[in-house]
Parts: structure tokens; sequence; C-alpha cells
């Protein structure tokens, strides 16, 4: 893989996680007034996305 693809394709999964990222955070505004969600439990959700995102890609790669 060439220099520039490894670039684009790393700058495809940043844009990929902030999206995510942004979605949860709309997510959690949405129900902290009901007083489901706070920032920690937010922190816990966004961490197990990751683990989880990162272990499919583990994944394929060994397939």
């Amino acid at each position: 893989m060439s220099l520039r693809a490894s670039f684009a394709k790393q700058s495809h999964l940043s844009k990929t996680r902030l999206l995510r990222r942004k979605s949860l955070l709309a997510m959690t505004r949405t129900r902290q007034d009901d007083g489901e969600l706070n920032p920690k439990r937010l922190n816990k959700i966004t961490s197990l996305l990751v683990s989880k995102i990162i272990n499919q890609k583990k994944d394929r790669r060994i397939l």
C-alpha cells in the first residue's frame, strides 16, 4: 500500500470515528434530560465501541 493510500485510509478512519463520537454525543444530549446517560457512561460506551471495532478489524486480518 502506498503512503498516500495509507494516509487516505487513516484519514477516513479518523472521520468515521469522529462521526460515531458525534452521533453518540447527540444521543446522550437527548437522553441526558431523562437521566439515562451521563458523560462517564458515554466514555464507557465509546471505549467499548472502539474496542469492538478494533477486534473486528483484527478478525478480518486473520481471515
